[in-house]
């Protein structure tokens, strides 16, 4: 009640507080970049006289009730015009003027665009940038432009032409089909194949073909329309290389690891 009467209408220290105000503005405004042009700061020191004089001493209650109605019809729509996003753009052409000239690109950087005309439609779908954001944003910007631009003929012109023109009119000559490093070559008989497969240094894998060999042999022979398989030699190759200069392999040890093609030649 006490501070309730001395801001009556008409009281000498009502047009002081305001002087006050335009002092404090009038000494710092010059050390803050915006000028102190300060929402909050305005309507505590120009309207913070009617809320006492109709409420009373301010308390904590009054306080958030003023944080609340300031959230609701000051920050939120002010975060939701275009004042901020003009104010972002208008910093990011500012920053390219300033410093284009020592780049050689002159700043024509597809991330640096994105990060400037972009990163406020984000924040308000998404929220505050943190670590997953920016992982998010790096793969799809490598996805989605930076391999694309790298493939495509935008970068090092000259260079690109001059190895497509080197290019045109040569052709690999064809390659036949060529077996290396023999594995077993063995008459065919159940005798012989149930022998490698008790071979304790072949690889499960290689066991396992041992024990479907028979039967797909069946099916092999019956499509050539060969009814017997007697006096066949069979020769089992770790590698072949095919018409295109490709190279499968099955080998148990290909540089320390085991290598198996997953493909079948016939």
């Amino acid at each position: 009640m006490i501070r309730f009467r001395k801001f009556q209408p008409g009281h000498p220290r009502y047009p002081a507080i305001n002087g006050w105000g335009d002092l404090f503005i009038k000494l710092f405004q010059n050390i803050s970049n915006s000028h102190l042009k300060f929402l909050k700061l305005h309507s505590w020191i120009y309207h913070i006289v009617d809320t006492i004089r109709e409420y009373g001493a301010i308390n904590g209650y009054t306080t958030e009730t003023y944080e609340s109605l300031h959230k609701t019809y000051v920050k939120i729509p002010y975060r939701l015009s275009n004042k901020k996003e003009k104010a972002i753009n208008g910093w990011g052409d500012l920053f390219i003027k300033l410093f284009q000239n020592i780049s050689n690109s002159h700043l024509k950087f597809l991330k640096l665009h994105s990060w400037i005309y972009h990163i406020v439609d984000t924040i308000r779908e998404y929220g505050a940038i943190n670590g997953y954001t920016t992982e998010t944003y790096e793969s799809l910007h490598k996805t989605y432009v930076k391999i694309p631009y790298r493939l495509s003929n935008k970068k090092e012109i000259r260079r690109r032409a001059i190895v497509s023109q080197n290019r045109v009119g040569k052709t690999k000559t064809p390659m036949a089909f060529v077996y290396t490093a023999k594995l077993f070559d063995f008459d065919l008989s159940k005798s012989m194949i149930e022998q490698n497969k008790k071979d304790s240094n072949l690889d499960k894998k290689i066991i396992k073909g041992f024990e479907k060999f028979i039967d797909c042999l069946k099916v092999y022979l019956n499509i050539l329309n060969i009814i017997s398989a007697e006096g066949c030699r069979i020769k089992i190759y770790s590698s072949v290389t095919l018409k295109n200069g490709a190279i499968l392999r099955t080998k148990n040890d290909f540089h320390h690891r085991p290598w198996f093609s997953n493909i079948a030649v016939n």
